[in-house]
């Protein structure tokens, strides 16, 4: 049967739209104020993202979206110029501006700016993409700074690694088979690292004195050395009293096997509900109802988290009183003073006065006469604690904030990128806190963690911002750095923060075996975004012709 060529068109652009494969030129501009002020109440709320002028025209590219299908638009724009920026960084070795890839963007330069005459629409994407990427997207380097004073480095097995994070990828692609199609949710993977370098690119200068050079104090030389800030992490979530399901991954070919059966013991400890949830980040809480609605089963539209422990060591922190260091401020100058006047006073020379605290074991005299109590204070100790170089431990668990907004049809509700953007950035790690030796009190041994916090690039953060099946956002996020991964960055972008000299990773990036296994084994997931870029990337247009030939508009659907 042969089926006419309407027909087909017919069919296939409705099967396109239908599940939201969308090029560029496909998109309906032309908005109506009310769209465009509609946007704005949804957004100025959801992201504070506010117009600075009276006709809401830097509401336009949130509002194109909004119009279709609430469709993130937007965000594929600008995930689209970084892409390009990435390429022309890694393969041109030039760094590209956003302005620059507008002007070369044949979509937004020629069509919406020239032959749409949009310019108010041109620069409220710059405007709104610049806020974007410094509120949630700050930009993967992969070119040298001329503004750089230090650079981190990872030093760790780049191979591991990478080994590690298709091992979450395929344990991803398969929980999210499990569940209908459509079950939104978040889930973040923590990679602690073995350890990290700095290296300085620019140093102070140190005066000279009389001729002789000065040396650095030997607190400056350690501010530069990798430290362990997280401790003993399942002892967080016993403090924390969190639901956890911890596994050591003695077998890295079975990490995956190791993941899923971690994850279901997880997930039944979340079913149970027996435990008390921790307030969130802004003290919101969701109701049985709501929970049974819209968050079951979980993971549906929650979020949840998995720590993987590669680090070369950890700290156990304890906590004991000592005698204050700063006592001689406040009391023994006084204290050798009283002393001292009453052995002048009584005839038997100075220091000779009674009592180790000049009043008693428990107290000593100021020179007003008064008992002044000795002042103590609490001491951190930590004990260095080897790890297993050979085996990585996985601790699934729930963070502060573990909901996702409600997704009931409402746009004021709707789960966006942005929701999952937000939510990374309010909480992961939450604080603990441990009882002293005394059993006194509870001491904070470290601050609550974001899924963005750097602790000086010890923490690899890969996360997932899952739609459907096919519709998965991943991305790295490294020492205040953001990147959605895919295949060519494993060798043209990481091996640019792994210590060349450790391992083998001098080797990786040449190493194409390995890169044609990663190809087989990891492909982009997210077709919705990479057919949107196949039309709008600077890669991927048409070459431009002589002057007589303008460039042809090519309509999608």
């Amino acid at each position: 049967v042969i089926v006419p060529k309407e027909i087909k068109i017919l069919v296939s652009r409705f099967h396109l739209v239908s599940y939201n494969m969308l090029a560029p030129y496909d998109f309906n501009v032309e908005l109506s104020s009310y769209m465009i002020e509609e946007s704005e109440r949804i957004f100025a709320n959801l992201y504070m993202y506010h117009s600075k002028l009276p006709n809401k025209e830097d509401y336009e590219p949130l509002a194109i979206g909004y119009a279709n299908k609430n469709f993130p638009w937007l965000f594929y724009v600008l995930e689209s110029f970084d892409r390009d920026r990435i390429t022309r960084g890694t393969v041109d070795k030039k760094y590209l501006k956003l302005e620059e890839w507008m002007e070369e963007c044949d979509f937004i330069n020629e069509y919406l700016r020239q032959e749409l005459g949009k310019q108010s629409l041109y620069d409220a994407i710059i405007k709104a993409c610049k806020f974007y990427i410094r509120k949630w997207k700050n930009e993967m380097r992969v070119l040298p700074s001329k503004i750089e004073m230090e650079r981190m480095y990872i030093k760790d097995d780049l191979y591991a690694i990478t080994e590690i994070i298709i091992s979450l990828y395929k344990f991803v692609k398969e929980l999210v088979a499990k569940y209908k199609y459509g079950t939104k949710f978040q889930c973040e993977f923590t990679i602690a690292v073995r350890s990290t370098v700095q290296e300085v690119l620019t140093k102070a200068m140190i005066p000279q004195i009389d001729g002789v050079p000065q040396t650095r104090d030997e607190d400056e030389n350690d501010k530069y050395k990798h430290h362990d800030i997280i401790g003993e992490f399942t002892l967080n979530m016993k403090e924390n009293d969190l639901p956890y399901a911890h596994r050591k991954i003695k077998d890295k070919k079975q990490m995956v096997a190791d993941l899923h059966d971690a994850f279901d013991e997880f997930k039944g400890k979340i079913d149970e509900g027996k435990y008390e949830e921790r307030p969130s980040t802004f003290n919101e809480s969701k109701t049985k109802e709501e929970k049974e609605k819209y968050y079951t089963p979980f993971p549906k539209q929650r979020r949840f988290c998995c720590f993987v422990d590669r680090r070369e060591y950890y700290n156990e922190v304890s906590f004991h009183k000592q005698l204050s260091t700063r006592m001689g401020m406040f009391g023994m100058m006084g204290m050798f003073g009283r002393m001292g006047s009453m052995g002048r006073r009584r005839g038997r020379g100075r220091g000779k006065g009674r009592g180790g605290f000049g009043g008693g074991p428990d107290g000593m005299m100021g020179d007003d006469g008064m008992m002044q109590m000795p002042m103590y204070e609490w001491r951190k100790d930590e004990k260095r604690v080897n790890r297993d170089q050979d085996v990585d431990e996985i601790t699934f668990y729930t963070p502060d904030d573990q909901f996702l907004p409600i997704d009931d049809e409402n746009p004021k509700n709707g789960i966006y990128p942005e929701s999952h953007f937000d939510i990374l950035h309010t909480s992961m790690i939450p604080e603990l806190k441990i009882w002293d030796d005394k059993k006194e009190d509870k001491h904070q041994v470290h601050d609550g963690i974001k899924g963005i916090t750097s602790l000086h690039g010890a923490m690899l953060n890969v996360q997932f911002q899952i739609e459907r099946f096919d519709e998965i956002r991943m991305y790295i996020h490294w020492h205040n750095q953001c990147l959605r991964l895919h295949p060519q960055d494993f060798w043209l972008v990481l091996p640019r923060f792994f210590v060349k000299d450790y391992m083998k990773n001098a080797e990786f990036p040449n190493d194409t075996a390995f890169h044609e296994k990663i190809k087989k084994e990891f492909t982009f997931p997210d077709k919705y975004f990479e057919y949107f870029y196949k039309y709008i990337s600077l890669y991927g247009q048409q070459p431009k012709e002589w002057i007589d030939k303008p460039t042809e508009v090519k309509y999608v659907n």
